[in-house]
């Protein structure tokens, strides 16, 4: 149960921060039943995820990193296919960008070390989430209409509870043991299943890529973990995480302003190539931990 509850907590704070975060602006499809589907199929990626990571034994960031790596693989390999899209860019763009470094790295890792930053410079680094994020929404005039400020503030400021509450939902976890097979049977098969439908309905061979790089990536883990529970970092109040808000906050605030100021949109490609390059230099730092550590 400790275990269906991390996947869970681990789940919201993915689907806020890579989904929710990354749109910025809530479609014009947009449903109530089709969030909670999209907030399911992040809570079973992220059971598969946290799995691999305790069965490893990874800690502190490079578990964040790690299991949000692969909660992004197989988000955009198994649930969608946008991983095989102009390949080998998306390998990288955003599974290594934004699940791992942003969602996992950034969100879950900053939210979990709160404890030992003081209170000042965790604002300030939420404060600077959140004017990274209002620059990155300034391409999405180019691919969607931009709706109210109303609506923008329903969906960023209501949707961005979820990662509060996803922390003090670990909180109460405190460490977590490996859990048993069966406890991560079900969403495998699922994502299992999803992805070789998906595969015979494309005829893609590109598709084969998602369980070589989740092997990689389960290989990189188990090379660099001991084998120890996974330590979820120290208890906070919850008004510590309730900081995270400044994150949708400033973007409520500053994204109208530069829709206002470029109505067209603006290319972010330079975020692109400078997180990519940030995501792939950590993962190839992590794969040169694991070549050179001896033993397991």
């Amino acid at each position: 149960m400790r275990f269906l509850l991390a996947s869970a907590a681990l789940g919201m704070i993915g689907f806020f921060a890579s989904e929710a975060m990354f749109w910025v602006v809530p479609h014009d499809d947009f449903s109530l039943p089709d969030q909670m589907a999209t907030l399911l199929a992040y809570m079973v990626c992220a059971s598969v995820a946290l799995f691999i990571v305790v069965r490893a034994g990874v800690q502190g960031v490079k578990a964040a990193f790690l299991g949000g790596a692969i909660m992004g693989f197989l988000v955009e390999g198994a649930v969608v296919g946008t991983m095989y899209a102009a390949f080998p860019f998306q390998l990288v763009w955003t599974p290594l960008a934004w699940h791992g470094l942003i969602s996992g790295g950034v969100v879950l890792g900053l939210g979990r070390c709160g404890a030992r930053l003081g209170v000042a410079r965790m604002a300030l680094l939420w404060a600077a989430l959140g004017a990274f994020v209002s620059v990155f929404a300034l391409y999405w005039p180019f691919e969607v209409p931009i709706p109210r400020q109303d609506a923008v503030l329903a969906y960023l400021v209501g949707l961005g509870l979820l990662v509060p509450l996803g922390h003090v939902l670990l909180d109460r976890i405190d460490t977590l043991d490996a859990a048993p097979l069966w406890a991560v049977a079900v969403p495998a098969a699922l994502l299992a299943a999803s992805w070789a439908v998906q595969g015979v309905m494309a005829a893609d061979p590109l598709r084969l890529v998602l369980p070589l790089v989740l092997a990689g990536l389960g290989w990189i883990g188990f090379r660099l973990g001991d084998g120890a529970p996974l330590a979820l970092g120290a208890r906070v109040p919850l008004w510590r995480h309730a900081l995270f808000l400044i994150v949708p906050g400033m973007v409520v605030l500053l994204a109208p302003l530069g829709w206002t100021a470029f109505p067209g949109g603006v290319q972010i490609w330079p975020i692109a190539i400078l997180t990519g390059a940030a995501g792939l230099a950590w993962a190839g730092r992590l794969i040169w931990s694991a070549a050179r550590r001896n033993g397991r």
